[in-house]
């Protein structure tokens, strides 16, 4: 059984100053939600903007196919991006070599003469990358890049027997169905230290699955990992820290039903089930899936099993990098259905700003079958 499912990736930007409301705030960021839900997504912001309310943001789109980009499919170890995307633990376990992954840089409508590396997984075929900008006028823009993919059932994990299928996860009676990684790396919203090398000077997100089945049952597995890592600014001009990360997944929008409840996750609670360094076993009736697990300080799960739904908060402090990763084992709706999830990651960057106040930079990256919860 292999599942094609075509998945909206965007990396949402956005960049608010401590002045505005923090209900104004909440509905900036209601309506770049809404943005990447409904796949609108906006090139740049027009000359002259007139003055409007946050809740109505001048919104416009363009999509430019992935035929018109340079996408290099074996690059070299060399290029900084590709060599720290190999570094990650997903795929450094996996054993994964640069010719298994693809590059391709785009030009950051966030920045003026910027660009965003993307890095991704053989496995995914990229359709289309989507430029994005919200106009609120005097509070400010929101910009952010997409790319649009599919899964490739001819290099799912099933039709291929190279070393890198090996999964994080540890099945027990499950089959891997599919996994993929996807890096992005862009430029900060205060200045990075230019004495660093490039990929430290820019935020990187990188973000994971591993999806299992039970044959001939309705039970799935999910296995979800996603790593957050500041760009390196001054530590006594900016001082930029990481204040919220979170990972949520659900059922795709309009499949709902297709997933029936979580029958077992993890963790459940950070003090009791999620030490770094230790492994944790989801399971039911002998079948389920053994994982590594992450610090859990200062987080919280946010967990909803008659939804299907699962996520994990960090609400805390750190300079450089955090990871947030769970399992969650799931019944479907019946044997012959193939439920499809959606993922959602959201981080923010607070920094010392201009005249003691602070700067705070957003990203929000969901698919598009993601429905904010």
């Amino acid at each position: 059984m292999v599942l094609r499912v075509r998945k909206n990736i965007p990396l949402q930007r956005a960049t608010f100053v401590s002045n505005i409301p923090p209900i104004w705030q909440s509905r900036i960021v209601s309506a770049v939600s809404l943005i990447s839900a409904t796949a609108i997504l906006a090139s740049s912001a027009p000359a002259m903007a007139q003055e409007r309310s946050p809740e109505e943001p001048e919104i416009t789109a363009e999509r430019i196919p992935i035929s018109e980009l340079d996408i290099n499919s074996s690059p070299s170890e060399n290029i900084e991006a590709v060599s720290l995307a190999l570094d990650n633990d997903d795929r450094a376990a996996r054993g994964v070599e640069a010719d298994e992954l693809n590059y391709a840089v785009i030009d950051d409508p966030t920045r003026p003469e910027g660009e965003i590396e993307v890095v991704w997984d053989d496995g995914i075929i990229p359709a289309s990358v989507d430029i994005a900008h919200a106009d609120f006028g005097e509070y400010g823009g929101q910009r952010g890049v997409g790319v649009l993919i599919e899964e490739d059932p001819e290099n799912a994990p099933s039709g291929v027997t190279r070393s890198s299928d090996n999964p994080i996860a540890v099945p027990d009676n499950m089959y891997l169905d599919h996994m993929f990684c996807l890096d992005f790396f862009y430029e900060p919203d205060y200045p990075a230290d230019e004495d660093e090398p490039s990929t430290n000077q820019e935020h990187h997100l990188t973000t994971c699955y591993e999806k299992y089945a039970e044959a001939g049952t309705d039970l799935w597995g999910y296995y979800r990992r996603a790593t957050w890592t500041n760009a390196i600014g001054s530590e006594v001009l900016y001082k930029p820290r990481l204040v919220d990360f979170s990972a949520r997944t659900q059922p795709w929008e309009g499949t709902e039903g297709h997933v029936q409840r979580m029958v077992d996750w993890a963790p459940v609670a950070p003090e009791s089930s999620c030490t770094a360094g230790a492994s944790v076993t989801i399971g039911a009736g002998g079948t389920g899936l053994t994982f590594p697990t992450s610090n859990c300080q200062d987080t919280w799960v946010d967990a909803i099993p008659s939804q299907g739904k699962m996520g994990q908060i960090f609400e805390g402090e750190v300079r450089r990098q955090k990871t947030l990763d769970y399992g969650m084992l799931f019944e479907a709706d019946n044997t012959s259905v193939v439920p499809t999830l959606s993922d959602y990651a959201w981080a923010e960057v607070n920094y010392r700003g201009p005249q003691g106040t602070t700067g705070e930079d957003f990203t929000l990256w969901t698919d598009l079958g993601w429905v904010p919860w």
